[in-house]
């Protein structure tokens, strides 16, 4: 993962947070994490594959709070045409 210091207001001794991001083998974003907040991309790993770039699913969550998820669904030219929602 890849790990970036955000917001100092001491010269860079201590930060108020931290972002990981972590990539898939294209080097496409696959993660995010910062704080109280995570993020989830899904490509070839989602519900419905996807290889050409288009984004299968999208899961995200507050700590504290239940996961929402976006999964998606595509035409054959690659427009996406549909998602379902869970975790509301």
């Amino acid at each position: 993962p890849i790990t970036k210091k955000l917001h100092s207001t001491n010269g860079g001794t201590s930060f108020l947070e931290t972002l990981e991001m972590r990539y898939n083998i294209r080097g496409w974003v696959k993660s995010l994490q910062a704080g109280a907040w995570s993020q989830t991309l899904y490509f070839e790993d989602a519900p419905a594959p996807q290889y050409a770039g288009n984004i299968g699913a999208i899961a995200w969550q507050h700590t504290g709070q239940s996961q929402k998820r976006y999964d998606y669904t595509y035409d054959g030219l690659g427009r996406r045409v549909s998602e379902t929602v869970s975790g509301t």
